[in-house]
């Protein structure tokens, strides 16, 4: 089972996906970025961070997205 961050554009709302992992790595990514507690050593890669920058469609803008969640793939 894989998980999927999930970051919306504060600029032009869109939703877009991040990072992708597994279960336990995605629920502690997400723990990681929302009470800045240390991701653990026995998982690869980095853990997600609250706030991404974001290439708006029309390429006019560059907005803030925040981090909603992930889901769960199957």
């Amino acid at each position: 089972m894989t998980c999927t961050f999930i970051f919306k554009c504060r600029k032009c709302n869109e939703e877009y996906e991040g990072p992708i992992g597994g279960e336990d790595p995605a629920r502690y990514g997400l723990m990681s970025a929302v009470f800045n507690l240390p991701y653990p050593d026995d998982f690869i890669g980095l853990p997600p961070k609250m706030h991404d920058i974001h290439s708006c469609e029309n390429g006019k803008f560059v907005g803030v997205s925040d981090l909603i969640g992930y889901r769960i793939d199957k």
